[in-house]
């Protein structure tokens, strides 16, 4: 192996190892985007936190990338250690997603294309096998990382409700959590099924921006016809909030309006005489109104 390609893998490498280190000592914890992030720091193999034995196995290879005789075993060490990673890859798709994890594979998968790159094909196909599992994890952290868009939020936000203006329980609901006591903390979520549920969501949000009481501005949201310039805010980037609702209900593996999520026993409170089947299916495309004719049998209310 060459001089430069040498210094580029111990520099690969020792790039890992100080991220390891970083992340060892929760110095880089800046990286941390995602739940996964804490709940792996707790992770041990044999004892040896996780982040330490990434930083054994960058040392590792960085002292291998100096010898330009143990190329072949260089090639065998990253191979073991790539499936290793594949594995924890494989883990974070099924379970917690980790901003920080990924970098440190991120590191690993270059050095490994910069070991493989002129190898055996057996050596390249290890790497694609790894890419696809590096790509898949990736992307169910950047879902991950998108949080809800609340049209109102009061408070610490301990019940999150989930809305559409063509559902005709979500008035019920919504009204009810308005006027209860705990209404002050409760934040609210809009799901539009079509242009009309946009319009609809457009017209609340200038309203309450416009400095409206929510009480009053869920009053036009739900009784009043509408003007017919609503679209106040340029379509496209309210329909990207939008889009992160529906997003947030999928990674929950919800479909139907209203849902509500709360913290503890918060959640337990509120309107009542609601059920699943007073619900509306948020890819219902009827406009004022919905009728589903096979409810979802999940549960209406679901606490965190």
């Amino acid at each position: 192996m060459k001089a430069a390609s040498s210094l580029f893998s111990v520099l690969c490498a020792g790039l890992g190892l100080t991220f390891c280190l970083l992340s060892l000592w929760e110095v880089s914890d800046i990286f941390c985007l995602n739940s996964g992030c804490d709940v792996y720091k707790g992770y041990s193999l044999f004892g040896v936190p996780m982040y330490a034995l990434g930083a054994m196995a960058f040392l590792v290879l960085g002292v291998l990338s100096l010898s330009p005789s143990s190329q072949v075993l260089l090639r065998m060490v990253t191979g073991v250690f790539l499936c290793a990673n594949m594995f924890f890859l494989l883990w974070q798709i099924f379970f917690w997603p980790c901003t920080s994890c990924l970098v440190v594979a991120a590191i690993l998968g270059v050095f490994a294309f910069h070991v493989f790159r002129r190898s055996f094909w057996v050596w390249r196909f290890l790497w694609l096998a790894w890419l696809f599992f590096f790509f898949a994890a990736s992307l169910g952290a950047v879902r991950d990382g998108f949080s809800p868009w609340p049209i109102l939020e009061d408070g610490n936000g301990d019940v999150k409700v989930f809305f559409s203006p063509s559902c005709p329980a979500c008035k019920e609901l919504v009204d009810g959590w308005i006027q209860s006591d705990k209404g002050g903390n409760v934040a609210f979520y809009p799901i539009a099924k079509n242009g009309w549920d946009i319009d609809r969501i457009a017209w609340l949000q200038k309203n309450l921006d416009d400095g409206m009481d929510r009480e009053n501005a869920f009053v036009l949201f739900w009784d009043e016809p509408f003007p017919e310039k609503t679209r106040w805010l340029p379509p496209f980037f309210l329909m990207m909030k939008l889009w992160k609702n529906n997003l947030v209900m999928a990674r929950i593996g919800e479909s139907r309006v209203p849902f509500v999520l709360s913290r503890g026993i918060v959640g337990t409170e509120g309107p009542s005489g609601l059920s699943p089947d007073d619900g509306c299916d948020i890819f219902s495309p009827s406009a004022g109104t919905c009728s589903d004719m096979s409810p979802d049998e999940s549960s209406f209310r679901r606490t965190w």
